[in-house]
């Protein structure tokens, strides 16, 4: 499964405040070797105070899924077309369902599959295949996507218990 552009709308935007972020136990935050999982909370953060609250913070989840969080500016124009496709109810039941056994897709075909997903009736045949050649261009795709995996399970589990509380 891939993480797809919409990493955490939903789970995320609700602990994405620089107080809830303080507050995260020190492993929900544990440094990963390929994923800043810090740096994608505070861009996040800030894309939810932005005018256009949700094609930013979309942007910003395109930019941390497929682009590696890297200036590249084929892969932030083409996030700047997706973002505004992406349908969130999808991707926030997707989100969901991440847990420790999710792993990276197996291939191209898979990546633009879910991206296509993601888009829910919007049309992203040219953005799906863009952004998915981008995104396996990187050495280290399967590592990267296995610790935003890892990131996205950990916040999951953290809200559940965060929601079993009195």
């Amino acid at each position: 499964m891939h993480f797809s552009f919409l990493l955490f709308t939903s789970a995320l935007f609700a602990f994405a405040s620089a107080d809830e972020i303080q507050s995260f136990p020190p492993e929900l935050l544990a440094v990963f070797k390929e994923f800043n999982a810090a740096a994608f909370l505070k861009e996040l953060h800030e894309a939810g105070s932005a005018k256009e609250t949700r094609n930013s913070a979309m942007n910003v989840l395109c930019k941390y899924s497929y682009c590696h969080a890297e200036a590249r500016k084929d892969c932030a124009d083409l996030c700047a077309a997706a973002a505004p496709k992406f349908d969130e109810k999808v991707v926030g039941n997707r989100i969901q369902k991440i847990d420790k056994s999710v792993q990276p897709d197996a291939d191209k075909a898979a990546c633009e599959k879910e991206c296509a997903i993601d888009c829910g009736n919007n049309d992203c045949k040219k953005e799906c295949p863009a952004l998915c050649e981008i995104h396996w261009s990187y050495k280290n795709r399967k590592e990267y996507e296995g610790e935003v995996f890892q990131f996205i399970a950990r916040i999951n589990e953290f809200s559940k218990l965060n929601q079993t509380k009195p």
